[in-house]
């Protein structure tokens, strides 16, 4: 069983937990809501997304879209909240704290597919961001990730620059 609490009754409302009690987790300063998931619950609908069974890690990041930094660790926090999300879906977190360690996580694939990693260059650096795949488009792909605009966010990227790993 995971290190954090489950509950039903507020799912609805994730978007808004601080105001529900909070569970540390990975290094103990991460906080998440204990709504995130019900043990034994297999579909779950919320905020018009369905997670059809808690190994889709990227419908748990959707979960959390509009979400602001929600870890209490200074800094980047975009491998921070793949991790929480990898964890939520019963699969280890990253190594560290740096978006760089998600290229140790698996195989790296050259055709995307939802729940890859996706790591990306950025002005910090060849490895700056990683996210989750959502969908591929092509040449672009669709990314969830934490810290996207100091929040949770979907976007669409181009493909160059970018390794993914499957998880």
């Amino acid at each position: 069983m995971p290190p954090y609490s489950y509950s039903t009754s507020c799912l609805s409302t994730i978007r808004d937990f601080p105001k529900y009690t909070m569970t540390s987790l990975m290094f103990g300063l991460i906080a998440l809501p204990t709504a995130a998931f019900a043990a034994g619950h297999p579909s779950v609908n919320t905020n018009n997304y369905t997670v059809s069974s808690e190994s889709d890690v990227t419908s748990i990041a959707q979960l959390y879209a509009g979400v602001g930094k929600f870890t209490r660790q200074p800094g980047p926090w975009c491998a921070d909240a793949v991790s929480v999300w990898l964890q939520q879906a019963g699969k280890p977190p990253l190594a560290n704290r740096m978006a760089e360690s998600a290229l140790a996580y698996g195989p790296h694939v050259a055709s995307p597919q939802r729940n890859d990693l996706v790591v990306m260059a950025t002005r910090r650096g060849q490895y700056g961001h990683v996210g989750l795949v959502v969908a591929d488009l092509g040449d672009r792909i669709v990314m969830i990730s934490g810290n996207w605009s100091h929040r949770v966010s979907e976007t669409v990227v181009p493909k160059r620059a970018m390794t993914f790993v499957r998880t």
